[in-house]
C-alpha cells in the first residue's frame, strides 16, 4: 500500500475519532476502515509519531485524538480567568527560566548526568499528551553509557514547579501523574527565606514530604530558585521502568525539533560520555 493510502487511511481515522467523542477502539476502527491489521498498525504507529493520537484504555486498546487546539463553542462566551490563578501561573513561569539554568549548570552534574537536553514543557501552549496532569513543567532527558553495562540507557526526569503561593498536596499527586510519560518526577517548592518560619506552610510541606516519599516522588525546596546552595532535596525520586514506547511518544509530542535532533544523534552515534 503506497503512501497516498496511508495518508487517506490516516485522515479517515482522525474523522472517525472526531465523530466518536475523541477516542475509539482499535478493532472497531478497522472495521470501519474495512483495512487489514497490518496496514492498521503501520498507519496508528504513523499518528502517534506526528502527535496527533496518542494509545488509550479500553479492551483491545483505543486511540484517543490529541487536539492541539480546542475553540470555544460557536455563540458562547468564555469566561475571563480569574485573578488569583493567572497570577498564580505567572509567577510560576517566572522560575522556570532561572530553575532550568540550575539544572544545567549545578544539579545535573551534581547528579553525574553527562548528556542531557532540558525542556520547558508547560510553556507549549494548549497542546496536550491525553490526560489529566499529563505534563510536566520542566522535562530533562538524558541518555547515559555505563563503562561496564552493555547498551545505552534513556531517562526522562520531571519536575514539577510550584510558586509559595501554591503549595497543596495536589502536586505531588501531579508528578506521580507524569510517571506515565517519565522514569522520575519531582515536585520542586519555592519557600523564600520570608516564608521559612511560616509554621502552616511548614507543616504543609512536611504533609507533601510524607506524601512524596509514599509514592516515590522526589521532593526538592529552593529558598533561592537560582542559587543550587539554598535547594535542598527533602526526598529522593525513584526510577520507574516506564515503558520504552510511553517516553518515545511523549519526546516526539513535546520536545522540540532540536532537542529530539539531539537525542537522536546520542542514541545511535558513537558521541556520548560515558559514566565512570
Amino acid at each position: 500500500m503506497g503512501r497516498a493510502s496511508h495518508d487517506s487511511i490516516k485522515d479517515d481515522i482522525v474523522q472517525l475519532l472526531r465523530a466518536n467523542g475523541g477516542s475509539m477502539g482499535n478493532y472497531p476502527l478497522m472495521e470501519k476502515l474495512r483495512c487489514n491489521a497490518d496496514t492498521y498498525w503501520k498507519v496508528k504507529s504513523q499518528l502517534i509519531e506526528e502527535g496527533l493520537v496518542v494509545d488509550w484504555k479500553g479492551r483491545g486498546g483505543s486511540l484517543k485524538l490529541v487536539e492541539v487546539e480546542r475553540n470555544a463553542p460557536t455563540g458562547k462566551k468564555v469566561a475571563p480567568a480569574t485573578d488569583e490563578p493567572e497570577s498564580t501561573d505567572l509567577a510560576e513561569r517566572k522560575l522556570y527560566g532561572p530553575i532550568v539554568k540550575v539544572l544545567e549548570e549545578d544539579w545535573a552534574p551534581d547528579k553525574r548526568i553527562n548528556n542531557f537536553v532540558i525542556e520547558r514543557t508547560a510553556s507549549q501552549g494548549r497542546r496536550r499528551t491525553g490526560g489529566t496532569w499529563s505534563r510536566p513543567d520542566i522535562v530533562l532527558a538524558s541518555i547515559e553509557k555505563l563503562s561496564f553495562v552493555p547498551g545505552m540507557r534513556l531517562d526522562l526526569i520531571s519536575f514539577e514547579v510550584k510558586a509559595s503561593s501554591n503549595i497543596n498536596l495536589v502536586a505531588v499527586y501531579e508528578a506521580v501523574a507524569h510517571l506515565r510519560y517519565a522514569n522520575k518526577a519531582y515536585v520542586l517548592l519555592h519557600v523564600p527565606k520570608a516564608s521559612a518560619h511560616d509554621d502552616r506552610l511548614q507543616e504543609r510541606i512536611k504533609g507533601i514530604e510524607e506524601e512524596a516519599v509514599r509514592h516515590g516522588v522526589g521532593l526538592i525546596v529552593a529558598e533561592d530558585v537560582s542559587d543550587y546552595s539554598t535547594w535542598t532535596t527533602r526526598a529522593e525520586a525513584e526510577r520507574h521502568d516506564t515503558d520504552p514506547f510511553k517516553l518515545n511518544d511523549f519526546i516526539q509530542l513535546q520536545f522540540t525539533e532540536e532537542n529530539k535532533r539531539t537525542l537522536e544523534h546520542w542514541c545511535h552515534g558513537p558521541q556520548v560520555e560515558t559514566q565512570h
